[in-house]
């Protein structure tokens, strides 16, 4: 696929909940097409981004867009973002990465209304893709709805981490996923999947988004309920809270093995982190990684092929509901090299 002035930009975007595997997915999609010019739109929950560092693809065109979903009060960036990729003449095509909180509706409905028409002529939506944490997909289902949400606008659905699931639990989750969606292409991940089944589909269709809201508006009305796009309503993701902790000390691995083992919080619904830890042979980067009950540090250099991006200091994010910050932060604070 080589870009030139006259073509149009496919745009994919990307969502699904916090720790579903959309940036390993994206890592998959850019291995496996070598031949695209991406461009990448990396929207993270809180303050710090910790994705965009771990994208095996250093030559590609990254903008992250931190400290707001693009669901609501970064949608203006992600337009002009998008805008500066298809002005560089640089790239082939997009794919966004939303946040995962975000609401994936009013994302939608900025492509639909984009004003300018002359940058409007020069992209297209492809597709929507929501990633599914098939392991933790039951119990994070009953206790947040963007999921759902998530799921219902895609086009395409990947269940992601089925490794260790059976085939009768995989089949439970397809008709599950197909109870919420029945619009939409489910597809089972298993690190090998073609990418050309995700991206270039030309899967996006608006009837379905008009469909959608549509049921929506009819749904609110039997049931004397306010619509999901009333200006007043009430983003999941507001009752979700944030923590980082930064810092250019190098870590212990002791004092942090003993704190993930002992004084981890038991609200934090995902954690991530790139973490620069004292060893025998001197500083190792390794990311940390936590969804459920699964907390793994990996060697930072297991993302990358080629040069390995230069670390400075350590960052981990934590998010959850009613998180103690002040006792986080003191107890992180204690695990640096003194």
């Amino acid at each position: 696929m080589t870009n030139n002035s006259s073509k149009i930009i496919p745009i994919t975007i990307i969502t699904g909940f916090l720790g579903s595997g959309k940036t390993t997915l994206i890592n998959q999609i850019l291995s496996q097409n070598s031949n695209i010019r991406f461009g990448l739109i990396i929207n993270e929950f809180g303050e710090v981004g910790i994705d965009g560092k771990i994208l095996d693809n250093p030559q590609e065109e990254i903008t992250e867009i931190s400290n707001g979903c693009l669901c609501c009060v970064v949608r203006s960036d992600l337009v002009e973002a998008i805008e500066k990729m298809v002005n560089t003449n640089k790239i082939d095509y997009i794919i966004v990465e939303t946040s995962g909180l975000a609401e994936p509706e009013p994302i939608l409905q900025t492509f639909m209304t984009l004003k300018t028409e002359g940058f409007k002529s020069s992209i297209k939506m492809d597709s929507l893709i929501t990633v599914v944490d098939s392991l933790n997909y039951k119990e994070n289902q009953q206790e947040y709805k963007v999921i759902n949400q998530q799921i219902k606008l895609a086009d395409i659905v990947v269940l992601n981490k089925v490794t260790n699931l059976s085939q009768l639990k995989v089949e439970e989750l397809q008709s599950n996923v197909k109870s919420v969606n029945g619009l939409g292409s489910v597809l089972v991940n298993d690190d090998k999947s073609p990418s050309n089944l995700l991206i270039d589909t030309g899967s996006w269709n608006i009837d379905k988004l008009i469909q959608i809201e549509n049921h929506c508006h009819t749904e609110a009305t039997h049931h004397d309920h306010v619509v999901r796009t009333d200006p007043n309503h009430h983003h999941e993701h507001n009752q979700v809270e944030e923590v980082v902790f930064s810092t250019d000390k190098v870590l212990d691995p002791f004092k942090m093995d003993k704190w993930l083992q002992d004084s981890f919080p038991v609200n934090a619904i995902r954690a991530k982190g790139i973490l620069r830890l004292q060893t025998s042979n001197g500083t190792s980067i390794f990311v940390f990684q936590m969804v459920g009950a699964n907390k793994e540090l990996i060697p930072f250099e297991n993302y990358f092929v080629g040069k390995i991006p230069v670390v400075s200091r350590s960052s981990i994010v934590l998010i959850g509901k009613k998180l103690d910050r002040i006792s986080i932060l003191s107890d992180l604070s204690g695990v640096t090299v003194v």
